[in-house]
């Protein structure tokens, strides 16, 4: 396999994994049940429903208010981590 098939192989899947992302919210938004989970605040709590979450995928579920609280981190009620969440510069 040549490098230009290799590379247009790796863009064919990028779009498809955009599509499939797109897709998801949409049914999502919709009501539809997907296997997908979500992050989840609860006061002071944030949910996750995997190990593989992303930090990125937490800290945007945190709304600016939060500034000075520290968060606990749970995966099926089990402490993972704490998060400080400090005040923005």
């Amino acid at each position: 396999m040549s490098d230009h098939e290799r590379d247009r192989i790796g863009e064919i899947q990028d779009r498809l994994r955009r599509v499939e992302t797109r897709l998801t919210k949409y049914m999502q938004e919709r009501g539809f049940e997907t296997q997908v989970q979500k992050v989840i605040l609860d006061i002071d709590t944030v949910h996750i429903p995997s190990l593989d979450v992303r930090l990125r995928d937490i800290l945007t579920i945190i709304p600016t208010g939060y500034a000075g609280t520290k968060l606990r981190i749970l995966h099926k009620d089990r402490h993972i981590m704490n998060v400080f969440m400090s005040e923005p510069d």
